[in-house]
């Protein structure tokens, strides 16, 4: 009956685990709340900028950041990926094997926004994009504006 039991924990505990949404209720222009998504699933840390909160994924290696979001086909509003550098310098990013256009923002060390590069297409490869920063945020399309996310924004993480 032991190994029934810690059997059953296991899969509880791994049904738990592979819950890889949660709810979050966001306020709309009209003022009903719209129902988001927020990936919670193993690997993705929480960065909350103005009260708005995404579920990125670390690019911390080289060989993460080399592929970075490339080969995607879709990148959920509320989901993106953060490449840490930990010290400011000139950080130049292109759109290699990349599939949707998405925001890329550049923070200092201090977290702070510093540049907005909005709605980069695919079709810009092999062009690349240069500011300086310690950290870049890639959103999907549009959400640096719909979110009104601003040069100075403070983020967390």
């Amino acid at each position: 009956m032991l190994g029934l039991k810690t059997w059953l924990l296991a899969l509880l505990l791994l049904l738990t685990m592979s819950v890889s949404a949660v709810l979050a209720v966001l306020p709309a222009e009209e003022g009903r709340p719209v129902v988001t998504t927020l990936d919670t699933s193993p690997g993705t840390h929480l960065l909350t900028v103005r009260s708005e909160h995404y579920g990125v994924l670390f690019a911390v290696t080289p060989e993460q950041r080399a592929q970075g979001l490339g080969g995607r086909r879709s990148l959920p509003t509320g989901q993106g990926m953060l490449f840490l550098y930990g010290r400011q310098q000139n950080l130049c990013f292109w759109m290699k094997d990349m599939h949707i256009a998405i925001d890329m923002l550049w923070l200092n060390q201090e977290k702070r926004i510093t540049h907005i590069e909005p709605s980069v297409s695919p079709a810009t490869y092999p062009g690349s994009f240069c500011n300086r920063g310690a950290f870049v945020l890639e959103l999907s399309a549009g959400q640096a504006a719909a979110q009104h996310l601003k040069i100075g924004d403070q983020a967390s993480f």
